[in-house]
């Protein structure tokens, strides 16, 4: 793989990053660091092509607005005597999944790495400098974003501008200082850098040189969703999509009421034309408003989905150790019982040997008490295994 100069990089197989266990520090039972830098944006901005370029592992990336990342997934790679994991993470324009799933499925797994102790070191947010505008699902990933991080957190956020390659440099650097005044003013504020990648190796692993140093950091939505146990909907991110979608829906019911009031027309005025094309349009903005009102509902529904699961873990695991700590509690009492018994057959077996002769009491006792005793202690240590 190539590097730059003085760097150390190379791909690795490692386990889920959820299943790596991680001191205070962030180092694993090894003692290397492991490194967690979320990669977050709209479907297009260039995310799985970033960790493709910086990793030269075979991430699948997208054409266009077609969305690759299905699901927050790790690719990993070793950097400089340490254990890099970027998190790909689907955008919030997804092209065949809403909102609501993406931003469920985002906390869930930030929510899963930190109950695991992992924070991360990084998020590199990218933005497409050839979109020319700040649209609708531009913003409202923005929004999002915002909340999902929070203040105390922007200083480990990289906003890399994406695509150098297809605009025109002087239109490009118009739209970025754009984008600092008027949309990233307060990130940047908080300690948000802007940076752009230009789609090499090289310039992917100066990013990554941003931030592997950076302190580790909580998310807002870790905080929200572990540590507060609030439902995903009462988030910030959760609010900020819900008050989106009751704008769509709102726009939705403007749209529909005046479609329907076009087509009585057109029927009235008997323009088959009209009212066919009509008809179709008021179907179309009908499915729109049906999709956003299960989206809304689904928003409510999958935060209580998750402090559900949350609980069943807790109860499972409350149980477990209950039942290790009863079965632990009678082997002792069966081991009182033993150990009792055999000094009942110890006394037994003394006053048989004085009655008669033969082996002495220690030559038949000895090796017998033994291995009960190792049996006893062997299942003790395994039930203590079992409820730590």
């Amino acid at each position: 793989m190539n590097s730059t100069a003085g760097d150390s990089a190379s791909t690795i197989q490692s386990p889920s990053i959820l299943d790596v266990v991680v001191d205070d520090d962030g180092r694993n039972e090894l003692g290397d660091r492991e490194i967690i830098i979320a990669v977050m944006g709209i479907t297009g901005a260039g995310k799985s092509h970033l960790i493709r370029a910086t990793t030269d592992e075979p991430v699948i990336v997208g054409d266009g607005l077609e969305a690759c990342t299905q699901r927050v997934k790790g690719i990993a790679m070793r950097y400089q005597g340490s254990n890099v994991t970027f998190l790909d993470t689907p955008g919030f324009n997804d092209t065949y999944r809403s909102d609501t799933d993406v931003l469920y499925d985002i906390s869930s797994y930030f929510g899963d790495t930190y109950r695991g102790g992992m924070k991360l070191s990084g998020i590199i947010y990218l933005h497409s400098i050839k979109d020319n505008k700040m649209r609708g699902p531009s913003l409202r990933s923005l929004r999002m974003f915002r909340k999902l991080v929070g203040a105390d957190a922007m200083h480990n956020v990289i906003l890399a501008t994406t695509h150098w390659d297809l605009e025109i440099p002087e239109v490009g650097q118009r739209r970025e200082e754009e984008l600092k005044v008027k949309f990233w003013k307060d990130l940047i504020d908080n300690g948000a850098r802007v940076v752009r990648f230009m789609g090499n190796q090289k310039s992917g692993l100066e990013l990554l040189d941003m931030l592997v140093e950076k302190r580790r950091v909580v998310l807002d939505i870790q905080r929200e969703v572990v540590d507060e146990n609030r439902n995903l909907v009462d988030t910030g991110a959760g609010q900020v999509l819900n008050q989106e979608l009751r704008k769509l829906r709102q726009e939705y019911e403007g749209k529909l009421d005046r479609a329907r009031e076009e087509l009585v027309e057109a029927i009235k005025d008997k323009d088959e034309k009209a009212k066919i094309e009509l008809a179709k349009a008021t179907g179309e903005i009908q499915s729109k408003l049906e999709a956003v009102e299960e989206d809304s509902r689904a928003l409510r529904q999958k935060g209580f989905e998750q402090d559900r699961k949350q609980r069943e873990l807790i109860n499972t695991l409350q149980l477990m150790q209950l039942a290790s700590k009863k079965e632990k509690d009678g082997l002792d009492k069966r081991q009182e019982e033993l150990e009792k018994e055999l000094a009942d057959v110890k006394r037994q077996a003394e006053a048989d040997a004085q009655a008669n002769s033969g082996p002495s009491v220690g030559e038949i006792m000895t090796p017998l008490v033994s291995c009960v005793e190792s049996l006893a202690q062997a299942y003790i240590c395994h039930l203590n295994q079992r409820s730590t």
